[in-house]
């Protein structure tokens, strides 16, 4: 009788080291998955990137590939504006691509503005999805994409009079460390083409746009 009585306590022993294990590795995996969930969040709320401009003491800091990378991603459905400079002083423009005015000349164009209709025209979101991997990869686009880079690159200089170069522009900074700044201003008062455009609208009513600049350190 008392060997069957040690024998259920011992089951019952082994029953609640079982639980609490379980109990243990649950809550360690909904900790996780917590912290995965916030990580991704982050990386992909434009909120995240707000707090991080009104919060922070600076809007300045060291960034590499990494880090503009998914800046440029989000561009492809924010208002985002990004310039790339090869020298700390900014004086120096990188240029991502060549647009022919209507005056026929050539203008080397260091900045990403999906918005910008007067740069390039979209007729879709497929149209400024391939605009940002052919601006990224250059002619290293993946086979596995659908589209090659010349066959991109020839429709934008057909609707839109852009040269897109061959040489992508992740190649050009993935080794390279570059100063962030980041700011906004009211996209109706936009200076375009040295014309100023001071809207009297009320600033409650204009159109907030976020400016990323990437400075070579």
């Amino acid at each position: 009788m008392m060997e069957d009585n040690v024998a259920d306590a011992l089951k019952m022993a082994a029953d609640v080291l079982l639980f609490v294990v379980a109990l243990t590795i649950s809550i360690s995996s909904f900790t996780q998955a917590r912290i995965t969930a916030d990580t991704i969040f982050e990386s992909t709320d434009p909120e995240y990137v707000q707090s991080y401009v009104e919060e922070s003491d600076t809007t300045e800091r060291i960034v590499g590939v990494e880090s503009i990378l998914p800046v440029i991603s989000r561009s492809f459905k924010e208002n985002y504006k990004i310039y790339f400079y090869l020298d700390r002083n900014r004086t120096n423009p990188m240029p991502l691509y060549t647009k022919k005015m209507a005056d026929g000349t050539q203008q080397e164009i260091n900045f990403i503005d999906l918005k910008r209709s007067d740069i390039v025209v979209f007729g879709n979101d497929s149209e400024r999805q391939d605009f940002v991997m052919a601006l990224l990869y250059g002619n290293k686009i993946n086979t596995d994409y659908g589209k090659s880079f010349n066959q991109i690159s020839q429709s934008f200089y057909k609707n839109s009079k852009i040269t897109l170069n061959s040489e992508g522009l992740y190649d050009k900074i993935k080794n390279n460390r570059y100063i962030e700044y980041i700011g906004e201003y009211y996209q109706e008062d936009e200076v375009i083409n040295n014309i100023e455009n001071d809207s009297e609208s009320p600033d409650a009513n204009k159109t907030v746009k976020r400016i990323y600049t990437y400075a070579l350190y």
